[in-house]
C-alpha cells in the first residue's frame, strides 16, 4: 500500500470492496509527510503489523505520529531500486515542498505501474521511471485559468504554480505525450485533482487536446480515470 491519508475505517472498508484485508498488507510505502498522505498512519501502524518504508527525512518529519510503533518495523529508503518479495521497486525523488517526496514504480515480470501524485515539475528522472509503465497514477491538480482566477490567496496560487507545487492539466498532457511515444502506457489515473481549481471533464479535454496536437489520439490507446475523493476508483489488474 502507498500512503495512508484516510482513516483506518475508510481504508479497511475500501479494501474490503476489492476483497482485500488490512491484515494482509505487508508493507506501506510513504511518499512524504503531508497530512493528506499520513493522517491515518499512526492508528493503522499501531493496530496492524506491516513494515513502513520511507525516507529518513519523512520519518523525522512525521514525529510522534508513530509513537508506540517499533523502530524494527521502519525501513528507511533512499532513491533507487530494491526488491520486496517478487517485486522490483524504484523510489524516485519528486519536486514538491516536503522534506522529501518519492514517487514509486512497482514491477513484477513484464507488468509495471507508477505512482507520482505530488510534484510540481516533471524532470528527466520522472519521465525515465514512468516510461515503461502500463498504468500510472499522476498528479493532475489544476487548470491554469481556474487557479489564476479562483479564490485562493496569491501566496497559495504561487505555491501551486511553482516547481515544488503541483502539475497542471497542460503539464500532464505534455508528460503523457512523451510516455505514449516512448512506452507501454495503457491506463492513467488522474489524482490529486483540486475541487476548486479543476474539473474532471476539463482535465480530460485539455490532456487529450495536448496529445492530439502531437498526433496521438489518446482515447483510442489509453483508459483514463479521475480518482474519486470519497469512494474507490476502478480496480486495475496488470
Amino acid at each position: 500500500m502507498v500512503d495512508v491519508g484516510r482513516s483506518m475505517r475508510y481504508i479497511r472498508d475500501a479494501l474490503q470492496q476489492i476483497d482485500e484485508d488490512l491484515g494482509d498488507i505487508q508493507t506501506v510505502f510513504i511518499s512524504h509527510e503531508h497530512t493528506d498522505h499520513v493522517s491515518g498512519l499512526g492508528p493503522l501502524a499501531r493496530r496492524y503489523g506491516f513494515m513502513l518504508a520511507m525516507h529518513k527525512a519523512t520519518y523525522e518529519a512525521i514525529g510522534d505520529q508513530l509513537d508506540g510503533v517499533s523502530k524494527d518495523r521502519i525501513c528507511l529508503i533512499d532513491a533507487g531500486s530494491f526488491h520486496l518479495d517478487d517485486f522490483e521497486i524504484e523510489a524516485f525523488t519528486l519536486s514538491h515542498d516536503a522534506e522529501n517526496t518519492f514517487g514509486f514504480t512497482f514491477s513484477n515480470g513484464p507488468s509495471k505501474l507508477g505512482i507520482a501524485t505530488d510534484l510540481g515539475y516533471v524532470d528527466n528522472a520522472v519521465r525515465k521511471n514512468l516510461e515503461a509503465c502500463e498504468l500510472i497514477s499522476i498528479d493532475c491538480n489544476y487548470d491554469d485559468d481556474m487557479l489564476e482566477n479562483g479564490p485562493y490567496p496569491r501566496v497559495i496560487k504561487e505555491r501551486i504554480f511553482s516547481k515544488k507545487g503541483h502539475l497542471s492539466n497542460q503539464n500532464v498532457g505534455d508528460l503523457l505525450t512523451t510516455l505514449q511515444n516512448n512506452g507501454q502506457l495503457r491506463s492513467v489515473l488522474l489524482a490529486h485533482m483540486s475541487a476548486e481549481n479543476n474539473h474532471p471533464a476539463l482535465a480530460l479535454s485539455t490532456i487529450k487536446d495536448v496529445m492530439h496536437q502531437s498526433g496521438i489520439f489518446a482515447e483510442k490507446a489509453i483508459k483514463f480515470e479521475v480518482a474519486k475523493r470519497n469512494s474507490i476508483s476502478d480496480l486495475h489488474v496488470l
